[in-house]
């Protein structure tokens, strides 16, 4: 039996066409993460940029931009105030993790305050991030049960 080799390279690129939009469709998807911050001192302000950084970076989550309403996605609320006398040193920070419903329902879990310092910026941009993407899996988990 003869091979044609045209025939075989078109089923070739058949078979890849057909292929790849299977392959993007299991990619993760990417949630939107909005971030609200009132943090405008020296130590809170480079703690935001920090963890804004992570969630652009991260697999999975795109940081997003304007306005939630009408959104669907995630929240993180951040407050954070100097520490009298350690202005430039550090910060009390205070964090909500906010889901968004596509029905415009939105739910408040998981709140946490602590301190973060200059030298340690990134190391709790990390483990903010670390505990948002947890319960973020975890509430996308529940959503679909």
């Amino acid at each position: 039996m003869e091979r044609n080799p045209l025939a075989k390279g078109l089923l070739l690129l058949a078979l890849a066409l057909i292929a790849l939009p299977c392959a993007k469709s299991q990619e993760k998807k990417s949630v939107a993460v909005f971030m609200t911050s009132d943090c405008h001192d020296t130590v809170g302000s480079i703690a935001t940029s920090a963890l804004r950084e992570r969630i652009r970076g991260s697999n999975g989550y795109s940081l997003a931009t304007g306005s939630t309403k009408g959104k669907s996605g995630f929240e993180i609320l951040l407050t954070c105030a100097a520490i009298p006398g350690h202005e430039s040193s550090a910060s009390a920070v205070s964090y909500v993790f906010d889901a968004l419903l596509p029905d415009g329902a939105r739910f408040f879990v998981q709140p946490g305050v602590g301190v973060v310092g200059r030298d340690g910026v990134d190391g709790w941009a990390q483990t903010i991030f670390s505990q948002f993407d947890d319960w973020a899996t975890s509430t996308q988990r529940a959503m679909t049960d």
